[in-house]
């Protein structure tokens, strides 16, 4: 019966000693010092299994990550979490936020293979071994949800489906558990319900265009049988399922007290340019005018109103603006781009690709801001057209668009872009745009696009 034990608790003290050894030859002075010598000095008082080390394992994985020794800082986290099973068995809820650490370490190690596999884990974890509705729980699998928005643009492409898909799996958990800790009501439920949607909308970009990605999110297991649903299909299901999520914001205003009339028009708003964004067009030209109508009434200050829809504006929106106020400091906020020089960017619309992997979206608002220093860019000038007429639509054999870009003329570029800017273009006409607002019905404009790309040319 001994050998178990000595394997026990060399499993437990090796990493320690490991971690020790390979930091021995070159220790930096600071945290790093500090936090192994408490970890050492403890070790020698307690025993291997201890609880007492967890925390402190934590901290010096957390300067080692800060240092970039990412292999260190995995056994460091490993061994926390092996001490934390032990101390209150192999399923319990104190590992999760040790797990996730563990995977955002493996993740920064840039070892996807590896990372999809712990996410498969410790997502088993939370449905199958969790017993409460916690609040940790909800933050644990937005977080998860997070980090698969990650590998979208950073994993393989072949596994871009796999992080789309679970990713807003766990979006759609979170809300369940927030819905349950907090009620159906509850206004701290929008940015969740937001955040939903926004992958439900990356999902969508994604199949509509072809390739692998577009086939692994349309195919169901029908029995014994693989089904790959069509492209329309699917378009019909995101519409669906994102009306319902705006709805829902929409009705979670509406019955607070007093009811929040602004935040009620400001929903109204975005269900219209989600009709847009589906080429959704009688809809969407009733629900703006409704949405105009109604901030109008709310909001008594006509200049802001008509700065607000003055000028075409990028769908969908990054995230939820309860307010007219708060939409408008988002949208007159400094962009910031290091790349663009001396360019007034105040009265342009700037669309900065998400990454190679992903470039039809710009960044997601809980991924850090990605910097495009080297990549060049290139300037065009559009039109978006006004409420279609009725000569114009008899002229089309497809749905007229909203928010649509048209008459595309290339202005100028850097030097780089300036060889590929055709292939820029069909980009362009990919992205959708409220479009400019009178009285709340469309009207034609002109606006002037920076596009960055992602990666240079």
């Amino acid at each position: 019966m001994k050998t178990p034990v000595i394997a026990l608790v060399l499993i437990l003290v090796l990493p320690s000693i490991l971690i020790a050894q390979s930091l021995d030859q070159d220790l930096p002075l600071g945290d790093l010092d500090r936090a192994l010598a408490n970890l050492r000095g403890l070790e020698r008082n307690l025993s291997p299994m201890d609880r007492g080390l967890v925390e402190p394992l934590e901290f010096v994985a957390d300067q080692l990550i800060l240092e970039g020794r990412y292999e260190q800082a995995h056994r460091a986290l490993d061994r926390a979490i092996q001490i934390v099973r032990i101390s209150e068995g192999l399923f319990t809820p104190s590992q999760f936020p040790y797990q996730e650490k563990k995977i955002l370490n493996i993740v920064n190690a840039g070892n996807w293979d590896d990372a999809r596999a712990q996410l498969d884990h410790l997502f088993w974890l939370y449905t199958k071994k969790a017993t409460f509705v916690t609040p940790e729980l909800m933050a644990g699998l937005v977080a998860m949800s997070d980090i698969h928005l990650r590998g979208v643009s950073e994993d393989l492409q072949a596994h871009q489906a796999f992080h789309l898909r679970n990713g807003s799996r766990a979006n759609w958990l979170a809300l369940a558990v927030a819905e349950a800790l907090w009620g159906a009501e509850n206004p701290m439920l929008v940015p969740i319900i937001y955040n939903t949607l926004n992958n439900l909308y990356l999902e969508k970009v994604a199949t509509d265009r072809s390739g692998l990605t577009s086939r692994n999110l349309r195919e169901v297991a029908v029995g014994n049988t693989i089904r790959t649903r069509a492209v329309e299909y699917m378009d019909v299901v995101y519409y669906q399922m994102g009306s319902r999520l705006l709805n829902q914001i929409k009705g979670i205003y509406s019955v607070q007290e007093p009811v929040n009339l602004e935040a009620v028009a400001m929903a109204q708003l975005y269900i219209a340019d989600w009709d847009a964004l589906f080429r959704q067009g009688e809809n969407a030209l009733a629900t703006y005018k409704a949405a105009f109508n109604s901030l109008t009434e709310v909001v008594q200050d006509e200049a802001a109103i008509n700065a607000f829809f003055d000028r075409p504006k990028l769908l969908p929106e990054p995230q939820f603006y309860p307010s007219l106020k708060l939409a408008l400091q988002e949208s007159t906020s400094p962009l910031g781009h290091a790349n663009l020089g001396e360019i007034d960017v105040s009265d342009k619309i700037v669309f900065s690709e998400w990454s190679s992997n992903f470039p039809f979206v710009r960044t997601p608002v809980s991924m850090p801001t990605r910097v495009n220093s080297d990549t060049g860019f290139a300037i065009f000038s559009f039109s978006i057209g006004g409420a279609p007429e009725i000569a114009r639509l008899l002229r089309r054999s497809k749905r007229a668009s909203i928010g649509v870009a048209e008459n595309l003329k290339f202005v100028e570029s850097t030097e780089t872009a300036n060889a590929l800017a055709s292939k820029l273009s069909p980009k362009v006409q990919s992205l959708r745009f409220r479009p400019r607002l009178v009285d709340g019905v469309p009207q034609m404009s002109d606006p002037t696009l920076i596009y960055i790309p992602a990666s240079a040319f």
